[in-house]
């Protein structure tokens, strides 16, 4: 599977699902990003989730998700076939209201709006998260790379 080029059936499959009422993830990173590489920093996002939603007409739902990284960390794996406890990954959610795409708009301006909201909802969303749970800048997202380094915890 090529990340880098459309995928026409996943994208007919998407528009089928969220005009049937369906809920589609979507990422719109692409993949976990950290510091100025992430939605949180100053990167603006793949193109593919305004699409869905111009498309679709399907609305988009912002949300955060902080922590979800950590997963990369062995100590936070706990097979099904295991019975050894361990310790819980700590991760935040949060949700932000309905975006839906205006009508009366060109489908660029249509785009370039969505996009400029949901980016925006999601970054507010963190910092809610950031300031509910007093959360530190090792709660933000990190590459696997930057999980794995011995240092300070």
């Amino acid at each position: 599977m090529d990340r880098t080029q459309v995928d026409s059936h996943a994208l007919r499959e998407a528009i089928r699902r969220l005009r049937n009422g369906a809920i589609v993830g979507i990422f719109p990173e692409g993949g976990i990003r950290s510091g100025e590489n992430s939605l949180l920093g100053s990167a603006i996002g793949k193109p593919g989730f305004t699409t869905l939603s111009t498309l679709s007409r399907a609305p988009i739902v912002p949300c955060a998700i902080l922590g979800s990284d950590r997963l990369y960390e062995t100590k936070y794996w706990n097979p099904a076939h295991q019975i050894v406890t361990r310790e819980q990954a700590p991760i935040w959610i949060a949700f932000g209201k309905p975006i839906h795409s205006p009508v009366s708009l060109s489908r660029q301006q249509t785009r370039d709006q969505i996009q400029y909201q949901v980016i925006a909802t999601i970054r507010t969303l963190a910092a809610s998260l950031k300031e509910q749970f007093g959360l530190q800048p090792e709660d933000f997202p990190q590459t696997a790379q930057q999980r794995r380094q011995p240092g300070p915890k």
